[in-house]
């Protein structure tokens, strides 16, 4: 009875697509009264694997920069136990190979971080001409994640849509209540 007296407001007051769409879920729940602890059911384990998720990222997050911390610390005696490890007639040879795959290695790096800085400072300047909110963070944080390739764009493509969705939500919601308002007055 009070489903009936909600559907009468509804109908009301939203325009004639909208209630035809609440009206057919209505009646589907009406139907199969379990279709609403299937999706509750469902949108509750997806929430917790996404807490689990979130969890063991927030986790990795911090016990990273220690493992890397005490990898650094004991590089040079890690770097001895293995070159103890190789015979002596092929250390000569092995040492100097890993040393070059050292130096590539540094190179690289030193490239990534590079393009990383220079990213950052086209990105700023461009997200101020775009007038997208918070140009200056947004900009340096996906020039600094820009070290590694791709990850850097897309992060800043997805902070940039957001906070530009968020920001010209108002325009958007004023321009569709105009919208319903003008369907609902040609009725």
């Amino acid at each position: 009875m009070r489903a009936q007296g909600l559907l009468g407001f509804a109908k009301q007051h939203l325009s004639p697509d909208i209630f035809s769409r609440l009206q057919a879920a209505v009646s589907e729940v009406e139907q199969h009264p379990t279709a609403i602890t299937a999706f509750v059911g469902r949108w509750l384990s997806k929430g917790l694997l996404g807490l689990v998720n979130v969890g063991s990222a927030a986790i990795g997050l911090i016990i990273v920069p220690f493992f890397v911390y005490y990898l650094l610390l004991d590089l040079n005696r890690l770097k001895k136990v293995i070159e103890l490890q190789i015979p002596d007639r092929h250390r000569g040879v092995s040492v100097r190979l890993f040393d070059e795959v050292s130096e590539v290695v540094r190179g690289y790096v030193r490239g990534r971080f590079l393009i990383a800085c220079i990213m950052a400072a086209i990105y700023g300047p461009g997200l101020l001409i775009l007038r997208i909110p918070l140009w200056a963070g947004i900009g340096l944080i996906a020039g600094v994640i820009g070290i590694i390739p791709y990850l850097g764009v897309t992060s800043g493509l997805n902070s940039c849509s957001s906070f530009c969705r968020a920001r010209w939500r108002g325009s958007w919601s004023a321009g569709r209540r105009a919208h319903c308002l003008r369907h609902r007055s040609n009725d």
